[in-house]
């Protein structure tokens, strides 16, 4: 069986699966419809066992996964970058779809409070504050590291593709051909439901927490919260990516207008 030709590598909560399986229905394009995890927590397994995830995938075909844990802090995305380029070779097509940190950790935070993974009583603004970045297995703050996490995969790989979550709002579908350019794939085909692949449990968790204060904080209370641990990341993201990055003066001023 072949091996993949492009990966997703993060970020988490960023449209990484909506990326995916928008993805897995063009007729060139393989996709596994769940996270593989190899080349972070599964590495031992060797690669039959990661040959074997893509069984179906035809010749000729664009094959992929996404795993938005490659580019988590606490899983070491130097080793993930360098146990890819060894397995997979240095023309791996690799795509990144970044989110503002801002709504990416409120977006985590959600997530993990859904799965029972944080105290719901515990003050989100206090929680983020004292959270260490090196010892955030959840990866809520240190997920948005997103230079120093992308800086590995682009040292090793040529290929590297960064896109923007609030492009999807934009023009979802120019968004989506740019990725299966990038991917190798010329057929500009978009799928009908491209607009109707979303994930959220904001809405499971409103109602089981409708008074949670992860609702009611404000993105410059968050911004605050989050602190210069993230910000200071921005510029070398820039040089990363080769272009100015959306969030980035609007997070600066959400936390310059945060309450004292």
């Amino acid at each position: 069986m072949p091996l993949p030709t492009f990966a997703i590598v993060g970020a988490q909560k960023s449209g990484t699966r909506w990326l995916r399986k928008n993805l897995g229905a063009h007729r060139s394009v393989f996709t596994v419809d769940r996270e593989v995890e190899f080349f972070n927590h599964h590495f031992d397994e060797g690669l039959d066992w990661y040959r074997a995830q893509f069984e179906g995938a035809a010749d000729g075909m664009a094959i992929g996964e996404a795993t938005p844990g490659y580019m988590f802090h606490v899983d070491d995305p130097a080793l993930v970058a360098q146990r890819m380029h060894g397995s997979l070779g240095p023309d791996l097509a690799v795509v990144a779809i970044l989110r503002s940190p801002v709504e990416r950790v409120r977006s985590s935070y959600v997530h993990h409070l859904r799965r029972d993974r944080i105290d719901p009583d515990a003050s989100p603004l206090t929680f983020l504050s004292e959270l260490d970045p090196d010892h955030d297995d959840l990866g809520i703050v240190s997920g948005c590291w997103y230079g120093r996490s992308l800086q590995p995969f682009a040292e090793r790989f040529e290929r590297l593709h960064i896109e923007f979550h609030s492009d999807i709002a934009v023009d979802a579908e120019a968004l989506y051909v740019r990725v299966l350019e990038h991917i190798g794939v010329d057929d500009p085909w978009v799928p009908a439901a491209l607009h109707d692949v979303v994930f959220s449990g904001r809405a499971q968790v409103a109602k089981k927490f409708p008074d949670h204060p992860i609702f009611e904080v404000s993105d410059g209370e968050l911004a605050e919260a989050i602190g210069s641990r993230l910000f200071d990341d921005g510029e070398l993201l820039e040089q990363i990516a080769g272009r100015a990055v959306p969030w980035i003066r609007t997070d600066i001023e959400l936390k310059k207008e945060a309450p004292a």
